[in-house]
């Protein structure tokens, strides 16, 4: 990852480069939880878990083609964390599937006492009855079939992979 949290590229670090992206170790693995996600793409685990104030899990899991999500703020426990913004700071899975997602998902949503903005949406019967219909529709096949994705101009950087830039 990049030091304290803050970069995103998780390309350099105080002594040098410090991850490598598993797919092209010419291309960098996005934001400052690049290891969480270098890590999985390189199947030294099954998935993982990132901090995120402002991409930090989305950018690297899209970097190394992974599935990730950043959850509802007080959805997960944010105990332990260094904040660096209150009202924006998460703690999301990063993972090959959807369906990995869910799973470590489910593990680590919940109630915390040690956090006062965590709420147990557990109770909420139609949260869990819609956790159950995303994750059958996640897996449909071609659910994605036909999706458009577009950049904008200010994240057009000179570093973005051509194969994701259209032109």
């Amino acid at each position: 990852m990049d030091e304290m949290g803050m970069g995103s590229f998780g390309r350099y670090g105080y002594e040098g480069r410090i991850v490598k992206n598993p797919i092209d170790p010419d291309y960098f693995c996005g934001g400052s939880s690049a290891g969480s996600a270098a890590s999985v793409k390189a199947y030294q685990a099954l998935g993982s878990l990132g901090t995120d104030t402002g991409g930090s899990v989305n950018y690297p899991a899209h970097c190394c083609g992974l599935f990730s999500m950043k959850p509802s703020f007080g959805r997960v426990s944010r105990f332990g964390q260094i904040l660096y913004s209150s009202s924006n700071e998460t703690t999301g899975p990063l993972a090959h599937s959807a369906t990995d997602i869910h799973t470590l998902f489910d593990t680590i949503q919940g109630n915390d006492s040690n956090d006062s903005n965590c709420i147990d949406f557990s109770k909420i019967s139609k949260i869990r009855y819609m956790d159950r219909v995303v994750r059958r529709e996640l897996d449909a096949p071609g659910i994605l079939e036909g999706l458009r994705v577009g950049i904008l101009d200010e994240f057009n950087i000179e570093e973005l992979d051509p194969r994701n830039r259209n032109i």
